[in-house]
């Protein structure tokens, strides 16, 4: 979340002489529900060269929290229940809007996708969490990996942008709305 919060403040003070876009989302994939933040700027004040940044990630999947989190071996307390595995992905691109001559704009950017797994325990005495939930970072599926978005928005009249993009790793399909 600071991630999102810096990269917006930087995007919103680079382009206060231009303008500026922001977009969100929401889209499903291997995880679940994830939730987009786009923004961007047009370069020089140019409507035919606009770049764009979009972080994104999987923020619905889970109630896990710095709180309900440890990093100690899976094996510490084998007696508590096995609930399996929850996955967390973290997505930042750069890239740049194609314009088309019908009102259609392209969307093409590559960045990193940061992924991340965690065991899901139930501890019944409720010792490490208040509900008994609590996770354990799982160390071996720490990863990241290149990534690349595309997307296809209209313009509507009120200036806003309505589409859909699709993020190769991890997978993932969005709805958009882009605001100028």
């Amino acid at each position: 979340m600071k991630i999102i919060i810096g990269l917006l403040l930087i995007s919103t003070i680079y382009s206060q002489p231009h303008q500026l876009l922001f977009g969100c989302g929401l889209g499903v994939g291997e995880a679940g529900v994830s939730v987009n933040s786009v923004f961007g700027t047009m370069i020089s004040g140019n409507p035919h060269k606009k770049y764009f940044i979009m972080v994104g990630g999987y923020l619905f999947s889970n109630s896990r929290n710095d709180d309900n989190t440890y990093d100690f071996s899976p094996t510490l307390f084998d007696l508590d229940t096995d609930k399996g595995k929850i996955k967390e992905d973290l997505w930042i691109t750069v890239g740049k809007v194609i314009k088309t001559k019908n009102n259609l704009q392209i969307y093409l950017s590559g960045g990193l996708n940061f992924h991340n797994e965690f065991y899901k325990r139930y501890d019944s005495s409720e010792i490490l969490a208040d509900d008994g939930i609590y996770y354990i970072k799982d160390d071996d599926s720490i990863n990241s990996s290149p990534t690349l978005l595309l997307g296809i928005t209209n313009k509507t009249e009120n200036n806003v942008d309505f589409g859909i993009f699709y993020n190769t790793t991890p997978g993932n399909i969005s709805i958009m709305v882009w605001f100028y």
